[in-house]
C-alpha cells in the first residue's frame, strides 16, 4: 500500500445513522464532532435555500433506492 493517505467522507459511509445520532459511527464521522448549533445552522443551509433542498431531497431518495435495492439483493440473495 502506498504512503498516501485517504481521506473518508459522509459519502464513504454505509451506517446511516447521522439523522437519528442514537448509534455508533465510524472513526472518519464528522457527525459526532458537530455541536447542535452547528446541526441547526447546516440544516437551515438545506432548508433556506430551495435550489439546495432541492437537491438534498433527490439525493436522499436515490440513496434510500439504493438502501433498497442492496436490502432485496441481500434478501433474495443477488450478489451482481
Amino acid at each position: 500500500m502506498d504512503n498516501e493517505k485517504k481521506y473518508l467522507s459522509c459519502a464513504d459511509c454505509g451506517v446511516m445513522n447521522c439523522a437519528l445520532r442514537n448509534g455508533t459511527y465510524p472513526e472518519f464521522c464528522p457527525t459526532v464532532a458537530l455541536t447542535e448549533e452547528e446541526i441547526n445552522e447546516i440544516t437551515k443551509l438545506y432548508t433556506n435555500n430551495r435550489v439546495n433542498k432541492k437537491v438534498a431531497v433527490a439525493a436522499a431518495e436515490v440513496e434510500d433506492n439504493v438502501i433498497k435495492l442492496r436490502k432485496s439483493k441481500i434478501v433474495t440473495g443477488i450478489n451482481r
